[in-house]
């Protein structure tokens, strides 16, 4: 099998090796352990394929490109938790906790325009509604040309549910009645692909594992995706569902949200090394991020 070695010489996965990654999870168990398993495998196999294209961007751009500090201006957020939903300036606190989703905010820049809005799976609707509420934030969600703008989500839970639901109508029969529906929004990057069809976005897309409690993981490889010439300006964030089972619930509850950033050398959201600064001073988590932003009001 092909392999790269990463900069701290452990082997990386190529693209090439994610088949045979998901093809062995499942041997040798039965149908409804199978599919839990297919789907973890098929999740962990995409996050192999994003972690190998980051790295080697990072490696295009030149190693000394990440000890430089990357400043950016935040154009929008939007958020949806547990708790409700919201963006900047309108005087509602971010709060992240554990339990089941509302359902997502009719959105006007979602509303006639995405008939197939109820079809989607929830993960899909839950990055989309905070991404369109990012955009109407930052004045982007209405276009006409097609804008270079980037798309990178963290997640921890992914599409795992949906996953699990296509294997249960796939294993059955040899798999003579997999639903094609389900089918559709088996990769977490689904979801972008449907932001990036509605909103009009061209640019570079990719989804990261958020193995951190902070839940900035997503952040930090949208101010990445600036300091190494990706792109201008990038909606970056995470979106977690909720997942009942505590044997593969995540560490980081459900909700989501994304920010606008736009490379600026005088920005307030700095990224240096791993440390994220708002206004100079260290973010501790996301949603302090999200409302220390959200306290600043929209950008006129």
């Amino acid at each position: 099998m092909r392999r790269h070695r990463s900069a701290r010489g452990g082997p990386v996965r190529t693209p090439r090796a994610v088949a045979a990654h998901v093809r062995t999870a499942s041997a040798g168990t039965g149908r409804r352990e199978s599919g839990v398993i297919f789907a973890a495998a098929l999740g962990r196999g995409m996050r192999l394929v994003n972690q190998f294209r980051l790295r080697r961007h990072k490696r295009r751009a030149g190693g000394g490109c990440r000890e430089m500090t990357m400043r950016c201006t935040v154009q929008g957020l939007g958020w949806v938790t547990t708790a409700g939903h919201g963006r900047r300036g309108e005087g509602r606190a971010c709060v992240f906790t554990h339990g089941p989703l509302p359902k997502p905010p009719a959105c006007a820049s979602l509303a006639g325009g995405l008939r197939r809005f109820g079809r989607l799976d929830a993960y899909t609707r839950l990055g989309l509604a905070a991404i369109a509420l990012a955009l109407e934030d930052a004045d982007l969600a209405k276009w006409n040309q097609k804008r270079f703008l980037g798309l990178v989500t963290a997640t921890e839970t992914g599409c795992f549910k949906t996953d699990e639901k296509y294997c249960h109508t796939m294993l059955p029969d040899g798999g003579r009645f997999a639903s094609p529906n389900l089918f559709a929004y088996t990769l977490p990057n689904c979801m972008l692909g449907e932001a990036s069809i509605h909103f009009g976005l061209s640019g570079p897309q990719f989804v990261v594992e958020d193995a951190g409690s902070d839940m900035l993981a997503g952040v930090r490889a949208g101010l990445d995706m600036l300091r190494f010439g990706l792109c201008d300006t990038v909606v970056a964030g995470v979106c977690n569902t909720f997942i009942e089972s505590d044997t593969i619930a995540g560490r980081c509850p459900p909700g989501a949200a994304f920010f606008v950033l736009a490379k600026d050398s005088a920005g307030e959201l700095s990224l240096d090394g791993d440390t994220l600064r708002w206004r100079d001073k260290p973010v501790a988590s996301l949603a302090s991020l999200v409302n220390a932003v959200g306290d600043t009001g929209r950008a006129s």
